[in-house]
């Protein structure tokens, strides 16, 4: 009976020992770290809070903003005044108000956006996308209200080229940054491999070089007629956008859509002309040399549903694919709800050089 008594003492008091030990250890306990993908929860500050009340003390963390050092753009009688911050890219995105241009744009604010570039939202007549999609309180995220006119091309070039300050103090954006990314609303993306850790508008700036000054996803073959770059987004630098910013580029305000269908089609042949190269995701563009002058001609516009080769272009092969064009609408879909599912943020993947 006395041995049993003395083990009944000695449980007793590891137990004892091992409750006052968690007591003055709880501020210590490590948690979890959360991968992306599922909700990202602070660990509140434990010091007087009990297990029961710790939890409604946790913060869900959204995604960083850039360092406070950044100046903050401000918006003065419809003109936006420059952020100045010339060693990240400049994202401008057109967007005039549609319903699959304001999926697309949903999806790029959920999984495009991150903080080593800046971003300007042309926003192209009539819209609420500013209060109810765009966030507000990113430093390098600004928007620009403007007419509906001289469609998209004409919007990027306007915002572009517009002076800022006074005098011989005034710049314009493409004054200040060095590399720009130009694109609409009528792409969905971007849309990453779960096993890639690039981050998209390196995907796209990285194949710049001193050869090379005008990248997109796709090039329209025209059947032999004017190779060009598709529209919906390129990927330049100050010398490609300087020359693509000339009257005979897409320097100038479109008085219709046909016009701007030909400032598209004129500016890679512009590029060329001035002894420059250009380059694109499409895998069938990379598979030979020269492919663009020996091969191109044979196929004409890859962008429609089983025009490319007999099949579909992959939202992986070119990051971003139109949603306008009924192209694989099933598997875009599918890839939308997979990676609104995952979690996806470039803010992961994307970081400041």
């Amino acid at each position: 009976m006395a041995e049993y008594t003395r083990i009944a003492t000695a449980i007793f008091m590891v137990i004892i020992c091992l409750l006052s030990f968690l007591h003055l250890n709880y501020n210590y306990i490590p948690i979890q770290a959360v991968t992306h993908g599922e909700e990202q929860v602070e660990a509140p500050k434990l010091i007087h809070n009990s297990w029961k009340t710790a939890k409604p003390h946790a913060q869900i963390v959204r995604p960083t903003s850039p360092p406070d050092g950044i100046p903050t753009a401000q918006v003065e009688g419809g003109a936006i005044q420059p952020v100045e911050r010339p060693h990240v890219p400049l994202v401008t995105y057109a967007y005039a108000e549609s319903d699959y241009g304001r999926d697309n744009l949903k999806f790029f604010v959920a999984h495009g956006l991150h903080a080593a570039a800046d971003f300007i939202f042309i926003l192209n007549g009539d819209t609420d996308v500013d209060d109810t999609v765009i966030p507000k309180n990113l430093p390098n995220v600004k928007i620009i209200k403007r007419g509906n006119t001289c469609f998209d091309l004409g919007a990027h070039a306007e915002v572009l080229s517009q002076k800022h300050g006074e005098g011989s103090n005034a710049k314009s954006l493409r004054d200040i940054y060095d590399k720009f990314i130009l694109m609409n609303a009528s792409i969905r993306g971007p849309f990453i491999p779960h096993w890639s850790k690039e981050c998209w508008t390196d995907a796209y700036l990285n194949k710049l070089n001193d050869k090379v000054k005008l990248v997109g996803s796709t090039i329209n073959c025209m059947g032999g007629g004017a190779q060009h770059i598709q529209s919906m987004i390129y990927a330049t630098d100050r010398i490609g956008l300087t020359i693509m910013l000339l009257p005979e580029g897409i320097g100038e305000c479109f008085p219709s859509l046909q016009a701007a269908m030909g400032g598209e089609v004129r500016t890679t042949p512009l590029i060329k002309s001035k002894g420059y190269h250009i380059d694109v995701m499409l895998m069938n563009f990379q598979s030979l040399p020269n492919y663009e002058f020996e091969n191109c001609t044979i196929n004409g516009d890859f962008l429609y549903d089983g025009t490319y080769y007999g099949f579909s272009v992959n939202p992986f092969e070119t990051i971003f694919i139109k949603t306008n064009r009924g192209i694989s609408i099933r598997l875009v879909d599918q890839y939308t709800e997979w990676v609104d599912q995952s979690g996806y943020s470039s803010y992961d993947v994307c970081s400041l050089k």
